[in-house]
């Protein structure tokens, strides 16, 4: 499982070696970038990627992609696993990685069946990654599901963004919540959620 992990990481610094100038030109005859604001957005893998993960037995499909634009001002991306306890989120688990490029890509994998969470994030020449971490313990009659991001987000300093939100609950099936309105509204989960978490990525002014 560790090894899957790595070669999703593997797998998603294909796309991110072809980023430079073209052309011929210097930088000094560009015209200057305009200003970009942080954003995080679903997407999917490149063929590149997906024949080289699949190649390697890393099934492409189980994962979920999103690009990553860090915009002007960002010094690292912070992605945390919140775990909800009394109402309240609590960290379970943090990475930091420093801006070592404008754009990145994140793959996010979720086994409910455990339930079990990894990630890959490639950011230019760096990156990191959770290897499988289990969340929770699965009680008999008890279902587990997730949402990830649609669309696009654009995301202030400093402020986290919800990309996943997983949770368990009595019964053999539950309602699910976006992440985003899940993560800001915690009230949400009643009595009958036996445990809900969260992934967020956050575009931090500060190293």
């Amino acid at each position: 499982m560790k090894k899957l992990c790595v070669l999703m990481a593997l797998a998603l610094s294909l796309s991110l070696g072809g980023c430079g100038l073209s052309g011929g030109r210097s930088a000094a005859e560009l015209p200057p970038p305009p200003a970009q604001s942080p954003s995080i957005q679903r997407s999917e893998l490149s063929g590149e990627e997906y024949a080289a993960a699949e190649l390697l037995g890393a099934q492409p499909e189980d994962w979920q992609i999103f690009d990553i634009a860090t915009g002007d001002g960002t010094q690292a991306l912070e992605l945390t696993v919140w775990q909800l306890s009394g109402g309240t989120w609590e960290v379970f688990s943090s990475d930091r990685v420093g801006c070592g490029g404008s754009y990145g890509r994140l793959a996010v994998k979720l086994d409910d069946g455990d339930p079990t969470l990894e990630y890959a994030l490639q950011l230019g020449s760096g990156g990191v990654r959770l290897s499988p971490t289990q969340l929770a313990e699965r009680s008999e009659g008890e279902s587990w599901g997730a949402t990830f991001l649609n669309g696009e987000r654009s995301a202030g300093a400093d402020e986290p963004v919800a990309v996943m939100l997983a949770s368990g609950a009595r019964g053999n099936s539950h309602k699910l919540y976006l992440p985003d309105i899940g993560f800001a509204e915690p009230e949400l989960f009643g009595s009958e959620f036996t445990s809900v978490f969260a992934l967020t990525v956050e575009f931090c002014s500060t190293m």
